[in-house]
């Protein structure tokens, strides 16, 4: 039961790849008649954009760099 709650939590994500897809087919029948260029966000944006990865450092490799 447990894993179910991180099965629902990124079902969302299921079809990002034919998001993707579609957006950018969505940009070069666009880009055709804009003059100005066009980038993959200026068209639609999807939820996945604006997420940023958070990264777990150890205190240790700081330390190991200032050594080098």
């Amino acid at each position: 039961m447990y894993e179910i709650y991180y099965l629902l939590e990124n079902i969302q994500y299921v079809d990002r790849p034919l998001w993707d897809a579609t957006r950018i087919l969505s940009l070069f029948i666009a880009q055709k008649f804009c003059k100005k260029q066009l980038k993959l966000k200026d068209l639609f944006a999807l939820p996945w954009d604006n997420q940023v990865k958070l990264i777990d450092l150890d205190p240790s490799l700081f330390e190991q760099n200032k050594e080098v």
